[in-house]
């Protein structure tokens, strides 16, 4: 790939690009509406308490308070000092890092280990001992994913699942873009995660912990990861830049080594890996304020003042400035004098490695790559809905409406009836919340995410101590009944029974845990922000403290998409330490014909997955058993392992003899696949977990022979 071709019209690409994924993405609510009712939360702090109401689920009704309970004052007074920042982190992954990242990353199950709950735990970790302001950015997150958790619920039973192109899409994008049309105006401050100049605070924590993945780290290994379910994952700039500093580093690591004599031009080499790993720490720094700019132009015009037209215009000057200062840079031409362009262009080419797809991807076809992956649609398709849902309503909604294979499951909904039944308004113009269980529930968690723990775990306790005499008798027991809107009372594996029936435990149920074993309300269970019923969805092991406590449903709106459904806990990826070992290495062809040269001096280079190393050289043997090894801690079916192997030469015979191990011609390293589940090896050679291979060269000149075996885990 020549890095020198990628030019100014990328940054029209770019702004396309962004602005479609922006509009077409899963939202729920719109941030607008997140906002606002992060806002309604906030407001109901009275001398630093809030007070909580019992609900009757059958009917609807909030009825009387159970009592006032403690906020963390500490965090509701950072709030009210830094409101920008607040809303900066209401605003959540769908801003930032940047809302490629958060639609394909952090929105999915993808994390390993918690899904999406496993991103909210690790900010709200790393906020702990942080600056207040970064406290509250990480609770405005918390505030986004309690949002998602009920919105999508109920957007998702009027689309038939969760977010996927098709008429699901459609659904999806004109309910959540009428609601929003329909939510009274924010007047409080923007956003911002820098509302001073020079307040870098917020802005450098996202960068070292949402988008900086140093190699090994728990980000690049657990977090910021890919999958080809989430085929946009692939392009977030966040990862694959952080892949790419990590071989940069590795490959510096080698220059500066004990092969870094044998490389012609080693110190100018180096010098320009520094500049590129300069370049790439300048263009991450500067990701997030180009993610505000774009969430900047969408929240508050994509449905009002702004045209499409001007909108795009914004976005493309906004790209245009940061492709210009960075992004050509970060992928390969660094500002740097030294080196030819041959040389720049070979060197390029080898250092980016298994990421130059995706770095290719990102700089020459985003549009294709990555529009019509995450939406479905382009944005000139998709405009009307955005900017006129209401007129899409019914046709998109409603009974008549058409169907594809991703809404088979949804239900009708016509306007009339949304605006009759559904979201109705105070004299004042607010939402009357208790008719809209949603936006009720999405306020309610808001309040228990600003409790602290020890008034959680009381509020749970008064409610146990309470009863239920004055609601529908429910007894939760693993499992999780819900009732239904219609009043009646479901459990997985139960038949539908009349109001109240009250569902008894069956005495195999192991001890209930009473309490929160997390120090806040939101953590713990969340695997997807964008998938319904994730409070209690999960397993037995991933469910809200109320839940798990049985009083879930005192407090809780019964709402429409809600179900007793529990979801088997999805499959583990295979994760553990792959080791791979050459144990005999043999020259075909005579690698060192010429006259005084003597046998072979053997080293290698190995890559495993994305760590690599170089071994050192073994002289003057034509077979030795060197035992290199290497050993990697990867997550996934399968690992890429690359062997290359060199001899070492001296004096007039140098650079150095790239051996042949590849059987087929035209290619000398080595390539294969391991897949961590079958134990198979795959690719230039083949065998299993365990065994010894054996390949040697095909039709290229300097023909050897490598012996090797794949461990684990």
């Amino acid at each position: 790939m020549n890095s020198r071709r990628w030019n100014a019209p990328l940054a029209g690409v770019l702004a396309t690009i962004l602005l479609a994924t922006c509009a077409g993405a899963a939202f729920a609510w719109k941030p607008k509406t997140h906002v606002y009712l992060a806002d309604r939360a906030l407001r109901d702090v009275q001398n630093g308490k809030l007070a909580i109401h019992r609900v009757d689920r059958a009917t609807g009704a909030v009825l009387e308070k159970v009592g006032d309970y403690r906020v963390d004052s500490a965090l509701v007074s950072a709030i009210k000092e830094n409101r920008q920042i607040f809303h900066a982190g209401v605003l959540g992954p769908d801003a930032y890092p940047d809302i490629v990242t958060g639609q394909t990353i952090i929105h999915p199950d993808l994390a390993h280990d918690g899904g999406s709950d496993s991103w909210l735990d690790h900010l709200w970790d790393k906020s702990r001992s942080a600056n207040p302001k970064v406290k509250v950015f990480v609770a405005g997150y918390l505030f986004h994913a309690a949002g998602d958790m009920y919105a999508h619920t109920y957007m998702n039973h009027y689309s038939g699942g969760d977010f996927a192109p098709g008429c699901n899409a459609l659904r999806h994008l004109t309910l959540e873009g009428y609601i929003g049309k329909k939510t009274p105006g924010v007047t409080a401050p923007g956003f911002s995660i820098r509302p001073s100049f020079g307040d870098d605070t917020v802005r450098d924590f996202i960068v070292e912990h949402m988008i900086r993945a140093p190699l090994g780290s728990h980000v690049e290994n657990r977090l910021l990861v890919s999958s080809d379910e989430s085929k946009g994952s692939y392009l977030s700039v966040p990862r694959v830049y952080s892949r790419l500093r990590n071989r940069l580093e590795q490959e510096l690591s080698e220059l500066t080594g004990s092969h870094a004599g044998n490389t012609l031009g080693a110190p100018l080499q180096a010098a320009y890996i520094r500049a590129w790993i300069d370049d790439i720490d300048s263009g991450l720094r500067a990701w997030p304020m180009l993610s505000e700019k774009i969430a900047g132009l969408l929240v508050y015009n994509l449905d009002d003042s702004m045209s499409q037209a001007e909108m795009k215009e914004q976005l493309r000057k906004a790209c245009d400035d940061y492709v210009n200062l960075h992004l050509l840079s970060m992928s390969g031409a660094p500002d740097f004098v030294g080196l030819t362009r041959a040389q720049v262009q070979v060197l390029t080419e080898r250092l980016l490695g298994p990421v130059e797809d995706q770095v290719q991807a990102i700089v020459d076809d985003l549009t294709n790559s990555l529009v019509k992956t995450v939406t479905g649609y382009t944005l000139d398709e998709i405009t009307d809905y955005l900017k006129r849902p209401e007129l899409r309503f019914d046709p998109t909604l409603g009974p008549s409406a058409p169907r594809d294979a991703t809404c088979t499951r949804a239900a009708s909904l016509t306007r009339a009836t949304f605006d009759a039944q559904h979201l109705k308004f105070e004299a004042n113009g607010e939402w009357k919340l208790e008719s809209f269980p949603p936006g009720y529930n999405t306020v309610l968690m808001t309040k228990l995410i600003l409790l602290e723990k020890r008034e959680v775990d009381r509020l749970i306790a008064d409610l146990r101590a309470i009863g239920t005499s004055r609601l529908t008798p429910i007894e939760v027991r693993p499992g999780i009944p819900t009732q239904s809107l219609t009043g009646a009372i479901k459990a997985p594996g139960t038949a539908i029974k009349p109001p109240g029936t009250a569902i008894k435990p069956p005495v195999t149920n192991p001890p209930m845990q009473i309490g929160m074993q997390v120090d806040n309300a939101m953590l713990g269970f969340q695997r997807k922000l964008d998938g319904a019923n994730q409070w209690h969805r999960n397993g037995a092991n991933q469910q809200m403290a109320l839940v798990r406590a049985g009083v879930y449903d005192r407090i809780f709106l019964a709402q429409l998409g809600e179900d007793a459904v529990q979801e088997s806990p999805p499959p583990v990826l295979p994760s553990g330490t792959v080791k791979i070992t050459i144990t005999r290495v043999r020259s075909v062809d005579d690698v060192d014909p010429g006259p005084g040269q003597g046998e072979a001096d053997f080293y290698a280079r190995i890559e495993l997955d994305d760590k690599f190393r170089s071994f050192g050289t073994i002289e003057s043997e034509n077979a030795p058993q060197p035992n290199w090894s290497l050993s990697n801690t990867v997550v996934g079916e399968t690992v890429r392992i690359h062997i290359t192997l060199y001899d070492e030469d001296t004096g007039l015979a140098a650079p150095d003899d790239v051996c042949d191990l590849d059987p087929a011609s035209g290619r000398r390293a080595l390539d294969v696949t391991y897949n961590l589940r079958s134990g198979r090896v795959t690719g230039d050679a083949t065998g299993d977990r365990g065994e010894e291979i054996t390949v040697r060269g095909g039709g290229d000149s300097d023909r050897c022979e490598i012996t090797f075996k794949v461990e684990g885990p």
